[in-house]
């Protein structure tokens, strides 16, 4: 039964990953990285912590070749089953220093920036009315009245005075009344206001930038403070996995 103390003699004697050559497709910056970089010291620290420790599922009749190569391939498999965990995990180890704030749990900023000037510029459209006027027609009616007119001759013998019939002319007029009825007329008139278009033009400039940043109150900076050690003192990414790793593939 070989022990990872073997594997890890057989890897460094060839330079070869003792792990895994591990990598997520597309990626250039996986959790893996570090580790495919800087594997010698890497699988130093591992030998150094389960040097003592079998492979799981060892045959008896297994070579130091056949166990360096099934250890790899149970490494690989054991990542890749747990990537999502362990890139998690990775993007609280990388966080910038200048992003990661000891005491402060609030950072915000916010930037706005609109084009354009404050120009405010009226251009006031003409504007052309029409109008029609038309004059009514009117008819008047003139009635004329109606006269009788009476005319009667008499003559007198030359011997008398006295006038008789057929002698005499008198004529009586009799009376008449005219009338006139003007006619009805109606005028008309119409007007059409003209359409008017106003142009406003407004540009304008803004931007500002707010930036907000500090403690909410939630938990005071001593606690924030006493949770950074905590996690520090405890916390390595690397050592993490190869300790999944142990759990997961040695046995003592």
């Amino acid at each position: 039964m070989y022990k990872i103390g073997d594997i890890y003699k057989a890897n460094a004697a060839d330079s070869t990953l003792m792990l895994s050559n591990f990598a997520i497709a597309g990626s250039d910056d996986d959790f893996w990285k570090e580790y495919r970089t800087n594997h010698t010291n890497y699988d130093r620290v591992f030998n150094r912590m389960f040097n003592s420790f079998f492979p799981f599922m060892q045959q008896e009749d297994d070579t130091l070749s056949d166990v360096v190569d099934a250890f790899r391939q149970d490494v690989y498999d054991h990542l890749l089953m747990n990537q999502k965990k362990y890139e998690e995990l990775y993007r609280v180890q990388v966080i910038p220093d200048e992003d990661y704030s000891l005491v402060n749990n609030y950072d915000m900023q916010e930037i706005m920036d609109k084009d354009g000037t404050d120009n405010q510029d009226n251009t006031y459209g003409s504007r052309q009315d029409s109008g029609s006027f038309t004059k009514g027609s009117r008819t008047d009616n003139t009635t004329t009245g109606e006269q009788t007119t009476t005319v009667t001759t008499k003559v007198a013998p030359y011997d008398s005075d006295d006038f008789s019939n057929n002698g005499q002319d008198t004529t009586v007029a009799g009376q008449r009344q005219d009338s006139l009825t003007e006619g009805q007329q109606l005028d008309s008139s119409s007007s059409t206001k003209g359409q008017q278009i106003d142009d406003l033009n407004r540009t304008y400039t803004e931007d500002y930038t707010l930036h907000r940043v500090g403690n909410i109150g939630v938990q005071t900076v001593t606690d924030m403070l006493q949770k950074h050690v905590k996690m520090w003192t405890m916390w390595e990414f690397y050592e993490y996995i190869f300790k999944e790793i142990c759990k997961d593939l040695l046995l003592i």
